[in-house]
């Protein structure tokens, strides 16, 4: 499937029940919510896909594709640009549309590592790829003038995610690669509106998971004010440690997967019991 990334991409939860990777569940998630239209990133940081072994990465994948009707965008999430070509070709061969690179994180390197790092891959696999920069996480960021050199350079460099709530630094990096033909996605509501104010209609959101059809309204349509408070609300509540156990707490209370479980250290948090506003407003998004 031919991938450009478009208008509101779901980085998805990844379910799980009994400690395991719950695929059934996942499957089921990601045919409602590519129903909608939307394009699907599993194996995101919502996933938890640091703590996803490399089968589960490729099964999730493969889970995923098989059950959505739009591009899948695959996170490779690995720190050597080896294991990046490697694990992402191997997901494309398992359906994936294309793939979502994060920066190396927790050794901090200077913008010429970064640049090499993002070519290496970029020359490495034929298909298109999301960069992916994430500061407060990886501690690493890609600056404006790296993300146009390598825009300019490589032309399967289709995308950047960015998730800051740093509005100037997002609105740096627009003004950079205008005229390049990249598209740059918000990856936090927060910032969402400056993005609107340039005329951008793409995104890469958490709370998508919970409310598609608010989500895919603030992001794509002309009159998305309204929406966007909704979509702040349900943002400032989820915005912790816990967000993805919260979002699977609501979609288990809705039936869609079995079990609010996480993974790794985020299994042992206790995520906030959801209002029931939301859990309201995600039942009249996603069930029938």
């Amino acid at each position: 499937m031919h991938a450009s990334p478009e208008g509101l991409i779901v980085p998805l939860v990844t379910p799980v029940a009994g400690g395991r990777v719950d695929l059934e569940s996942l499957s089921r998630l990601a045919g409602a919510l590519s129903r909608l239209g939307l394009q699907l990133f599993p194996v995101s940081t919502t996933g938890e896909a640091p703590v996803l072994s490399r089968e589960d990465k490729l099964a999730i994948v493969e889970a995923v594709a098989s059950a959505s009707r739009t591009p899948v965008w695959a996170g490779t999430s690995v720190n050597s640009a080896e294991e990046t070509v490697r694990l992402g070709r191997e997901m494309l061969d398992r359906g994936a549309s294309g793939l979502v690179v994060v920066t190396p994180y927790y050794y901090r390197v200077s913008q010429e590592a970064l640049y090499h790092y993002y070519s290496h891959i970029l020359q490495s696999i034929d298909a298109p790829i999301i960069a992916y920069t994430i500061p407060g996480a990886a501690c690493n960021r890609l600056a404006p003038e790296t993300v146009e050199r390598l825009a300019e350079e490589h032309s399967n460099l289709a995308g950047i995610k960015v998730t800051s709530e740093d509005a100037g630094y997002l609105a740096r990096i627009i003004a950079a690669v205008r005229g390049t033909g990249l598209r740059v996605m918000p990856g936090s509501v927060v910032t969402l509106p400056v993005a609107r104010a340039y005329g951008l209609k793409s995104a890469i959101l958490a709370v998508a998971n919970l409310l598609p059809k608010t989500a895919k309204t603030a992001v794509e349509a002309d009159e998305w004010h309204n929406s966007y408070r909704l979509l702040a609300r349900a943002h400032y509540l989820l915005n912790n440690g816990a967000g993805p156990c919260t979002i699977k707490t609501i979609l288990e209370k809705l039936g869609l997967i079995r079990a609010g479980e996480c993974l790794g250290p985020l299994r042992h948090e206790q995520p906030r019991e959801p209002p029931a506003w939301l859990v309201e407003e995600a039942r009249k998004e996603l069930q029938p």
